[in-house]
């Protein structure tokens, strides 16, 4: 009895630091992401013609063509808000706000190059996994550093420093692995669907 009321308290431990460190990566992310997204110049309604014609895709403005270089981009942006684990989330910060600043900018292009429509048809199939992922992965870099405060926050005094950073870190490699397993799945669905809108 005593042991299963342990684990789940240890359970509802690390809910609660998956849930925190998800909420600061989302506060890392989201809004460099909303400042680069506003704004319209209206090359969506410019670009219509050229778009039904097929003479322009989203390809181009992505940048990366196929499988290898869509992962390349996206597991190197990932390992940078990683890499925030063992260093009390600094790089996560910062990497944060440079990738956010980016996937905001990249899908105002996208939305005015294409407008809404062809954007839903040709992104929204992989781009909520590809976030999702990277979400995760700012959600690792602070991980550890909630589960040391929220340890450090507990009445009795919590555990040893190290314990704490350790059960900090397993949760964030667990994070970091959902993270890649998201990328890659999304990865390979951006692929496809470039590869099908090339040919």
């Amino acid at each position: 009895m005593r042991r299963a009321r342990a684990h789940a308290g240890a359970r509802a431990k690390v809910s609660t630091v998956v849930v925190l460190a998800l909420l600061l990566g989302a506060l890392a992310l989201v809004p460099a992401a909303s400042v680069a997204a506003a704004g319209s110049s209206g090359l969506a309604a410019r670009n219509a013609v050229d778009v039904a014609a097929g003479d322009l895709d989203v390809i181009h403005l992505a940048g990366a063509t196929s499988f290898a270089e869509i992962l390349a981009r996206n597991l190197s942006a990932a390992a940078l808000l990683v890499a925030g684990a063992p260093l009390a989330g600094v790089p996560t910060v910062g990497g944060g706000i440079v990738i956010g600043f980016g996937v905001g900018a990249g899908m105002r292009a996208v939305l005015e190059a294409l407008g809404p429509t062809e954007l839903a048809a040709r992104v929204l199939a992989y781009a909520p996994l590809e976030l999702l992922g990277i979400l995760g992965a700012a959600a690792a870099g602070f991980a550890p550093l909630v589960a040391v405060v929220l340890d450090r926050a507990r009445r009795d005094g919590g555990r040893c420093l190290r314990s704490a950073i350790v059960s900090g870190l397993v949760v964030a490699a667990r994070l970091g692995g959902v993270s890649v397993v998201a990328i890659v799945v999304a990865g390979a669905v951006e692929a496809v669907l470039v590869a099908s809108s090339s040919s």
